[in-house]
Order: structure tokens, then sequence, then C-alpha cells
């Protein structure tokens, strides 16, 4: 019995290891999105997949992002269109 049960450790340890590795690096590292709607074609269509990097990044003008969005309970995909001081226009 002891010799089963220190090959199932054998076989637990590096799974429950890769199992925590996958948690952190899919909580602070990557993530994945799925493009809803059409509001990004023609660079991204309907249902498209991402993998977002959110490791040491820092966003500017014309990066494609996406943010959380509490009120629609969904990540939102949309690229930025002006940086810190400067002015934006909609007609």
């Amino acid at each position: 019995m002891k010799k089963f049960l220190d090959e199932l450790l054998e076989w637990i340890r590096p799974a429950l290891k890769a199992c925590i590795l996958a948690l952190v690096i899919s909580t602070f590292v990557i993530k994945l999105a799925v493009v809803s709607g059409s509001s990004m074609y023609p660079t991204l269509v309907d249902r498209d997949f991402l993998i977002l990097w959110s490791l040491g990044y820092k966003p500017a003008q014309g990066d494609i992002v996406a943010c959380n969005c509490e009120g629609l309970n969904e990540v939102i995909v949309k690229r930025i269109v002006a940086s810190e001081g400067q002015e934006v226009d909609i007609d």
C-alpha cells in the first residue's frame, strides 16, 4: 500500500504544481477574450479569439485593448484612439 501511495504522490505533485502555475499565469500574465459584435471590423470580426498579454504592458495610441465591463458582465475590445493630452472630436 505504501508503494502505491508513493507512486500516486509522484504523479499528483507535478500535476498540482502545473495547475498552480497555470492559474498564476492566467490570472496575472495571459488572458483570453472573445470579440463580440462587429465594432472592430475589419481588424477583428465577431467571435475572434484574442490572447491578451498584461505583464509590463503600457497602452499606446493605436493599440487594441480589452477591458472588463462590470455593467455588461463581459470583456469589451476596443482600439485606443487618443493618448493623454490629446483631444478627440466626435461628430
